[in-house]
């Protein structure tokens, strides 16, 4: 065996016949809506963590956003890598997210991985109702717990 894989950054080696990718590290969130304008992010909470092992990048990060700014429409979350768009698993890949409003209680929501490397917010209500989720629904102070694995 060779290329054994430790320590932070990228790496890549062989373990038998099986080529490894591997890159771990962190990046800048950026939140904006889907029609115009954006949402401003606290500083001290705005970067996420990945680990990428070929084609799979799993993601987990808190975020907070302190306002928006003249923010119209659903709301997008970056990713450190664009999905594949090509599979359905990269269209459909469902990520665990929760949405708590400052001073206020935590609400789950879940997000799809698709449209230009950023996931869409998606809550899912009794009976398996589901609306997508805009600006409206979360204007003001919030943050946001984020994390699971997609496709890339």
């Amino acid at each position: 065996m060779s290329g054994i894989v430790g320590g932070a950054g990228s790496k890549s080696g062989v373990v038998g016949e099986t080529e490894i990718d591997y890159e771990e590290g962190t990046w800048t969130v950026v939140i904006d809506a889907e029609g115009s304008g954006s949402f401003v992010l606290d500083g001290s909470y705005n970067t996420g963590n990945y680990i990428k092992i070929g084609n799979q990048c799993t993601i987990a990060g808190y975020i907070q956003v302190n306002s928006d700014s003249s923010a119209d429409g659903q709301v997008n979350i970056s990713l450190p890598f664009v999905s594949d768009a090509n599979s359905v698993a990269g269209k459909k890949m469902s990520l665990p997210l929760t949405v708590r409003e400052v001073g206020g209680s935590a609400a789950p929501f879940h997000a799809l991985s698709y449209r230009n490397g950023k996931i869409v917010m998606i809550g899912i209500g009794d009976g398996g109702a589901y609306n997508w989720i805009g600006h409206d629904d979360v204007d003001g102070a919030w943050s946001l717990w984020l994390g699971g694995t997609y496709l890339i």
